[in-house]
């Protein structure tokens, strides 16, 4: 295992299989900006080489890898990095909760859910997220005929009822989760930001 600085500033976790001093195979799990997830990221992949090591029939013996991984003075240069670990989670998430059925299975309804859950952005800037996940995304015409479906087809509704069907009606907490629109409680209206008090029927700051 070796943990990676990328050009993003970010570090990326990767399991690196080598024959002799020869790099036979670099599978990468993510990268993140955050010591957090890097913590999750290093236990997934010890927990793979674990796996790894118990499929092989060997016996595991703690020789201190990690620590020889960070001093190691051979430059690694990243091309390119993605999260599949953390996207694939999610999708098991989504899956579980019966999102896809309630959705008809759209896919692209699901990327855009999983994009916005990890880094809430625009419709235009869900693709670059997707495809640092190791998503193919769709094109910005794609995000919004997915949005005419959704709306068509009534997914709110639909999600709303296996949400209830999957957690039951005897203890419901309702959660408001909106990142479309920021308001600035500001006294002189300029170009970007409008005084609320003068914007009726629009929420709080």
């Amino acid at each position: 295992m070796r943990k990676v600085p990328t050009g993003s500033g970010a570090t990326a976790v990767q399991i690196v299989t080598k024959q002799g001093r020869q790099v036979i195979g670099v599978e990468h799990l993510g990268s993140t900006h955050t010591d957090a997830d890097l913590a999750v990221l290093v236990e997934t992949a010890r927990e793979r080489i674990r796996e790894h090591i118990r499929e092989a029939g060997q016996v595991e013996w703690d020789i201190g890898l990690e620590d020889a991984a960070a001093v190691a003075s051979s430059p690694v240069v990243v091309k390119r990095s993605y999260s599949r670990v953390l996207f694939e989670a999610l999708t098991g998430v989504y899956d579980r909760l019966e999102f896809t059925t309630a959705t008809n299975g759209d896919a692209v309804f699901r990327d855009l859910v999983i994009a916005r859950i990890i880094e809430p952005s625009s419709k235009l800037d869900t693709i670059r997220i997707l495809d640092e996940l190791g998503v193919k995304p769709p094109s910005h015409t794609g995000i919004h005929r997915c949005l005419g479906r959704a709306a068509e087809a009534d997914y709110r509704d639909r999600l709303s009822e296996a949400c209830v069907t999957f957690r039951g009606v005897e203890q419901l907490t309702l959660v408001l989760y909106d990142v479309t629109t920021l308001f600035f409680p500001v006294e002189q209206e300029d170009d970007y930001r409008i005084p609320v008090e003068n914007n009726p029927g629009q929420p709080d700051p």
